[in-house]
């Protein structure tokens, strides 16, 4: 089957760029500026749309778009995971406002390919439960909170409206939405991490376009991540391609993305203030690192086990083992 690179649709930024570029004078566009850098020894281009003119070229909402190569993951160069998500917190911490964030892992759990979002929350170190139940142990932490809102077939009810609701509750200053892309080159397949702060349509990535999270439907800046795993194969057909060890990516970029955001939202251990979130992937100490990624799966252990609604105390291990005997006895 052959499949015409020009004419298939992309959600990648950097794709329509070059696209444009290829067919305008002097390889320039209006109202588009571009910028190449390395951070952590990732590859990095910054794409600003800055009016509509470079809008209506690209066919992209006036913003800025980051896109990170993930080559050296992929390569498995040198402390790859590391400076991965050094790289992306850093990122992803310049586009973040300071106060309370809720992310949103969007797309189809059962669907691997429509599963980065769903992956990416169950790495994310969740806080504002934690916040409430302990607030002296947990005082320099930026309260997040996180939604699964799956897909209106399973549950009646789009991801606009559940992640609405909990906007309406959470009151945050900005939502993440973390969800899979389309790419017009294979070779961008699981390759990329697009951020943008112009928000997204969920299931665009598979074809599946619903309404768009944005600060115009949520009220809020909400900051979009995403990850191609599709290219468009036969549309009218409903044919997609995605890598054969697409299992095993969306593991691994569910763990890079988790990790990622953590570092960008919560706090350095060394004092030197609340939420502080910028400047994180360039100089950035490992100890920093090494603090959120002990602690993660200790307070994923802890909260799984812990009953924390309404301000109470999780619940110690001798207590939990007590609870569970008269279960385990049956």
């Amino acid at each position: 089957m052959t499949i015409d690179m020009s004419t298939t649709r992309t959600d990648l930024a950097l794709e329509s760029v070059q696209a444009a570029r290829s067919g305008a004078e002097a390889g320039t566009i209006s109202g588009v500026r571009s910028r190449e850098r390395t951070r952590e020894g990732y590859a990095v281009t910054d794409i600003r749309v800055e009016d509509e003119d470079g809008a209506q070229a690209l066919g992209k909402p006036v913003g800025r778009y980051v896109t990170v190569d993930l080559g050296p993951y992929f390569r498995r160069e040198a402390d790859y995971f590391d400076r991965g998500v050094r790289c992306l917190a850093g990122e992803l911490a310049a586009l973040l406002p300071e106060g309370p964030v809720l992310a949103a892992g969007l797309g189809n759990r059962a669907m691997t390919c429509d599963a980065v979002g769903p992956a990416s929350i169950d790495n994310l170190l969740v806080t504002r439960h934690m916040i409430r139940a302990m607030p002296r142990q947990f005082a320099d932490f930026r309260p997040v909170a996180a939604v699964c809102p799956g897909v209106l077939a399973r549950t009646g009810l789009e991801a606009l409206e559940l992640v609405r609701g909990a906007v309406e509750r959470v009151r945050p200053a900005a939502v993440i939405a973390v969800d899979a892309l389309a790419a017009r080159d294979s070779a961008r397949l699981c390759a990329t991490v697009q951020l943008s702060d112009t928000g997204l349509v969920p299931g665009s990535g598979v074809g599946n376009r619903r309404s768009a999270l944005d600060r115009g439907t949520l009220g809020v800046p909400v900051i979009a991540v995403g990850i191609p795993t599709v290219v468009d194969a036969d549309l009218r057909a409903g044919l997609f391609l995605t890598p054969r060890d697409i299992d095993q990516r969306i593991r691994e970029l569910g763990r890079l993305l988790g990790y990622g955001i953590t570092l960008a939202l919560q706090p350095s251990p060394d004092g030197g203030g609340r939420h502080r979130s910028a400047g994180v992937g360039e100089g950035s100490s490992g100890p920093r690192s090494v603090m959120l990624f002990r602690l993660m799966p200790r307070v994923d252990m802890l909260c799984s086990r812990a009953e924390v609604v309404g301000g109470r105390r999780p619940a110690t291990p001798s207590r939990i083992s007590d609870r569970l005997k008269p279960t385990m006895n049956r």
